[in-house]
C-alpha cells in the first residue's frame, strides 16, 4: 500500500502545481480516475460479491504497448489487437508512470500530449463511467491512430477533395476532430459532383453506344434486304441474326423485330429452296424466342399473329412430312390465333388466318380417306372470302380463291360427278383474272398449275382429249416461272403433274411417245423430290412413274419386261413409304398393280418362249 500512496501522492503534487488544470473538469476527472483506481487495489479480489455488484476478474491499465484489460473490462462490445496486452493488476510503478506527466502518456499510446487531453475531454462530455476510461481511453487512441493510418493511404479522383483529405489528416492529427468533419465533407461533396459527372458521362455514352447499336443493325437489315433481292435468303437470315445480337439488350421492341424478319426469310427459304432444316429453325425462332417475348394476355394481336406465322411454318413443313403431326398443330395454332384475331376486332387479319387455316385442313383431308377434312377447309375458304372480297383486297381475294379451288379440285377427285371440278375451274380462272404474270408471277404460275390439275381431273373422266390438253399446256405456262433454280419443289411438283397429264394422254393414243415424256417428266421431279426431302411426293411421284412404266411394258414387247420391273420396283419404293406413313388405305391399290405387273412379266416370258 505504501507504493499505491507515493503514487496517489505523486499524482497530487503533479496536479497541484498546475491549479488550473485540477479544478478544471479535466482535472476532477482525472482525480476521480484515480479514485476508481484505488478501490481496484484496495478492494479485497476474494471477498465475495454483494447482491448488484459486478465480478471483475482483473482490472485494465496501461502497458508499455498502451492500454490492456483484464476480466470484465475487455467486454466492451469489440476484440482489443495489435499490440494490446492483457495484464492483471496495476503496479505502483505503472500508475506512477501515468500521471507522472502527459508526455509519458502519450508516448506510450503512440499519440500527441494535445490528443491526450482532447481524449479526456471527449470522455468528460460523453459522460463515460470513470471505470471505464482506461479501455475508452484506449478506443479511442486505437481509432485516432487508425484513421490517420487510413486517410494515408486513401487516394481520390480529384486533386482538390485529395486536398482537403490531408488537410482532414492534419486535422485529426491535431485532434481537431471539428476541423477534420468539415474538410471531409468538403471532399465527400467534390467525390459526389465528380461521381455525378461520371455518372453522366457513363449514361451518355451508353446512349451513343446504343445508337450505335442500333445504327449498325439497321445496315445489317438493310444489307438482308438485299441478299434477299438476290433470293440468298439464308444470308439474309444469318445478317438478320447478327443485327438481333447488336440490339439484343439496347433495343427489345427492335430485337423482336429483327427475330420476325429472320424467321420471315428462314420460312421464304424453306418454302421457295424445299429447305426443311430452314423451316424448323423459323418454328425455333417463334416458338422458342417470338412467342415467349409476346405473351397473349399483354399483347393478345401480336401474339396471334405470330402464332399465325408458326402455323404457316408448321403447315410448310408438314406438307412435305409422312406424319401428320406438324399439320395438326398447324390446325391447332391457326385455330388458338382465332381466339384473339376475331372479325369484330381485325376482320382482314381474321381472313388471313382463316385462309390459313383452310390451307392445314386441306393438306390433312388429301391425306384422308373420308371429306371431313376438306369439307371444313371450304368452309374455311369461303369465310375468309366474306372479307377478302375482290374490291378490297384484290390479290389476297385471288390467294384464297386459288385455296378453294384446290379443296374443290380435292372433293370432285373423290366424288363421281364434275360439279365440284367445274366449279374448281371457274375459281381458278376468276383468280387469274387477278393475278397476272407481270404482277405476281409466282403466285401466277401456281394458280396456273393448280388450273392443270382440275383439268386433269376432268380430262380423265371426259371421252375426248381436250381438257388434257388444256392441263398441258395449263402445266407448261406454270414452268415458264417455276423454273427448278426458283423454286425446286414447286417445279418438281409441276413435273409432276404434267408427266400425269401426258400420262393421260398416252394412255388414248396408241403410241408410246405421250408415254415416254411423262416417264421423263416424273424423272426430272424424282431429282428434286427425294425420299429424304418430301417422302410422301417422293412416294407419289414414284407410283406415277411406275403406272406410266407399265403402261410402256404393255405396250412395247421388245422392251416390255425391262418397263415392267422398274414399274415394279418404283410400286415397291412408293408402297413402302405409305405403309410407314400409316396410310393402310391404299395397301390393296399398291398389291393389285404388283401382282398386274407380275402376271404380264410372267405373259411376256410365255410369248417370248413360244416365238
Amino acid at each position: 500500500m505504501d507504493g499505491f500512496s507515493r503514487v496517489i501522492r505523486s499524482a497530487w503534487n503533479s496536479l497541484s502545481r498546475n491549479k488550473e488544470w485540477l479544478f478544471s473538469g479535466l482535472g476532477l476527472s482525472i482525480v476521480g480516475a484515480i479514485g476508481t483506481y484505488a478501490w481496484v487495489f484496495f478492494h479485497d479480489p476474494n471477498q465475495e460479491p454483494q447482491s448488484g455488484d459486478k465480478d471483475h476478474q482483473g482490472a485494465t491499465h496501461i502497458t508499455q504497448s498502451g492500454f490492456s484489460a483484464g476480466g470484465d473490462m475487455v467486454a466492451a462490445g469489440r476484440d482489443i489487437t495489435g499490440s494490446v496486452q492483457i495484464q492483471k493488476g496495476y503496479s505502483p510503478e505503472d500508475l506512477h508512470a501515468i500521471f507522472q506527466d502527459q508526455q509519458a502518456l502519450s508516448a506510450r499510446l503512440g499519440v500527441t500530449e494535445g490528443n491526450i487531453r482532447t481524449f479526456f475531454r471527449i470522455l468528460e462530455q460523453g459522460e463515460v463511467p470513470r471505470e471505464q476510461w482506461p479501455q475508452r481511453l484506449l478506443d479511442i487512441a486505437n481509432r485516432h491512430k487508425e484513421a490517420l493510418h487510413r486517410l494515408a493511404a486513401l487516394r481520390t479522383q480529384d486533386p482538390q477533395s485529395q486536398v482537403w483529405l490531408d488537410q482532414a489528416r492534419a486535422a485529426i492529427e491535431a485532434g481537431d476532430y471539428a476541423q477534420a468533419e468539415h474538410l471531409l465533407d468538403q471532399a465527400e461533396q467534390s467525390e459526389l459532383s465528380g461521381l455525378q459527372d461520371a455518372e453522366r458521362l457513363l449514361q451518355e455514352a451508353k446512349e451513343a453506344v446504343a445508337k450505335r447499336r442500333g445504327s449498325a443493325a439497321a445496315l445489317r437489315a438493310e444489307k438482308a434486304e438485299l441478299f434477299a433481292i438476290q433470293l440468298r435468303y439464308l444470308d439474309a437470315a444469318a445478317t438478320l441474326a447478327s443485327a438481333v445480337e447488336l440490339v439484343a439488350e439496347t433495343d427489345p421492341d427492335q430485337r423482336l423485330a429483327y427475330l420476325d424478319q429472320q424467321a420471315d426469310m428462314l420460312q421464304t427459304e424453306g418454302d421457295e429452296h424445299g429447305n426443311n432444316a430452314a423451316l424448323k429453325q423459323a418454328i425455333v425462332l417463334y416458338q422458342g424466342a417470338l412467342l415467349p417475348a409476346r405473351p397473349r394476355a399483354r399483347v393478345p394481336l401480336v401474339w396471334a399473329a405470330t402464332q399465325n406465322n408458326l402455323g404457316t411454318a408448321l403447315a410448310r413443313l408438314g406438307a412435305r412430312e409422312s406424319g401428320t403431326a406438324r399439320l395438326e398443330q398447324a390446325v391447332a395454332t391457326y385455330r388458338a390465333a382465332l381466339e384473339e384475331c376475331t372479325r369484330e376486332r381485325v376482320p382482314l387479319a381474321w381472313a388471313g388466318t382463316q385462309n390459313n387455316l383452310g390451307l392445314a385442313l386441306a393438306m390433312l383431308g388429301a391425306r384422308e380417306s373420308g371429306t371431313a377434312r376438306l369439307e371444313e377447309a371450304v368452309a374455311a375458304y369461303r369465310a375468309a372470302l366474306e372479307e377478302r372480297t375482290r374490291e378490297r383486297v384484290p390479290l389476297g381475294w385471288a390467294a384464297t380463291q386459288n385455296n378453294l379451288g384446290n379443296a374443290l379440285t380435292r372433293l370432285g377427285a373423290r366424288e363421281s360427278g364434275t360439279i365440284r371440278l367445274e366449279e374448281a375451274v371457274a375459281v381458278y380462272r376468276a383468280a387469274l383474272e387477278e393475278v397476272t404474270r407481270e404482277r405476281v408471277p409466282l403466285v401466277w404460275a401456281q394458280i396456273q398449275n393448280n388450273l392443270g390439275s382440275a383439268l386433269l381431273r376432268l380430262g380423265e373422266r371426259a371421252s375426248g382429249t381436250a381438257r388434257l390438253e388444256e392441263a398441258v399446256a395449263a402445266f407448261r405456262a406454270a414452268l415458264k416461272e417455276y423454273t427448278r433454280e426458283r423454286v425446286p419443289l414447286d417445279w418438281a411438283r409441276t413435273q409432276t403433274n404434267l408427266g400425269n397429264a401426258l400420262m393421260g394422254l398416252g394412255g388414248r393414243e396408241s403410241g408410246t411417245a405421250r408415254l415416254n415424256e411423262a416417264v421423263a417428266a416424273f424423272r426430272a421431279a424424282l431429282e428434286e423430290r427425294t425420299q429424304a426431302r418430301v417422302p410422301l411426293a417422293w412416294a407419289m411421284t414414284q407410283n406415277n412413274l411406275g403406272n406410266a412404266l407399265l403402261r410402256l411394258g404393255e405396250r412395247d414387247p421388245n422392251a416390255g419386261t425391262n418397263y415392267l420391273q422398274e414399274a415394279r420396283d418404283s410400286f415397291q419404293h412408293s408402297w413402302t413409304v405409305y405403309q410407314d406413313a400409316g396410310m393402310s388405305q391404299y395397301d390393296n391399290y399398291f398389291q393389285q398393280q404388283l401382282d398386274n405387273i407380275e402376271t404380264l412379266i410372267l405373259s411376256q416370258s410365255d410369248e417370248r418362249a413360244e416365238r
